[in-house]
């Protein structure tokens, strides 16, 4: 079912595990599964999106022009600050400060880049992420 997902779905998708990395979280191990899968194409040389179904819309072929960098990060909306709810399942891993101030939020589902940058990007969440 495209865009209509319930509670219980959604909670179930949290805790599962990939074959591949059965310590991971699925949420957390898509970035060693794009890594893994990037490297496995041996025709993948241009650049890659690597994003969430739900976190885009295309207007127009997001390659039909120079990326500017190597590596894109896109920022959440101006109201989903480092003050988010979400970042309460960050914090146990990571030690983030929540009463640190507000500040923007990068998207982790969309990123964007040269193969070369987001084997890279991939790698370093995979690492963060263990």
């Amino acid at each position: 079912r495209v865009g209509s997902t319930s509670a219980e779905e959604q909670s179930r998708g949290r805790h599962q595990c990939a074959s591949r990395y059965p310590d991971l979280r699925l949420a957390w191990a898509r970035f060693a599964l794009f890594r893994d899968w990037l490297l496995e194409c041996a025709e993948c040389r241009g650049n890659v999106l690597v994003c969430d179904a739900r976190d885009v819309f295309f207007q127009a072929n997001p390659f039909a022009r120079p990326l500017g960098a190597p590596l894109l990060l896109f920022a959440e909306h101006w109201e989903q600050t480092t003050a988010h709810w979400m970042m309460g399942t960050v914090k146990p891993c990571t030690g983030f400060d929540l009463k640190r101030p507000r500040r923007p939020m990068l998207c982790s589902g969309s990123t964007m880049g040269s193969r070369e940058a987001l084997l890279g990007y991939l790698a370093l969440m995979h690492e963060e992420l263990q």
